[in-house]
């Protein structure tokens, strides 16, 4: 067989195997997002002490708890659509001596091209001083 034949058909079969393994394992997202300011939200550890975040997003998304909801705080949503705040207010001071944490996640809805985020809230103990 000749050589340079030989050689053009391996090219072209290899070629045509390469190009079905450069596909994008990942589903495309058009452009949509879901982000936070910070994945760490801290509120001070009186009853009424209060911290945010921003969400920021195109898409519908609905938060929950990794775990049961703590019931040192509440939140001011749930669900949303695009660009919003997170805020979570401390219910009762922290006087364990400890921190208090608890996993929010933010899921994006109907959209599986986008990943949960993660926020974890930190109650900081009463010997924390912060402004």
């Amino acid at each position: 067989m000749n050589i340079k034949r030989t050689t053009a058909i391996l090219l072209l079969l290899t070629g045509s195997g390469l190009t079905g393994c450069f596909k994008d394992p990942l589903p495309k997202n058009n452009g949509d997002y879901l982000k936070v300011s910070s994945v760490v939200l801290p509120v001070k550890n009186k009853q009424g002490d209060k911290g945010g975040i921003a969400i920021q997003s195109n898409v519908a998304w609905q938060l929950s708890f990794e775990n049961a909801a703590p019931d040192w705080m509440i939140t001011n949503t749930m669900s949303g659509i695009n660009n919003d705040s997170l805020i979570v207010t401390a219910t009762k001071d922290n006087n364990t001596g400890g921190y208090k944490f608890a996993n929010i996640i933010a899921t994006p809805v109907n959209n599986n091209s986008l990943l949960p985020v993660r926020v974890t809230v930190v109650q900081y103990d009463s010997s924390y001083k912060g402004k």
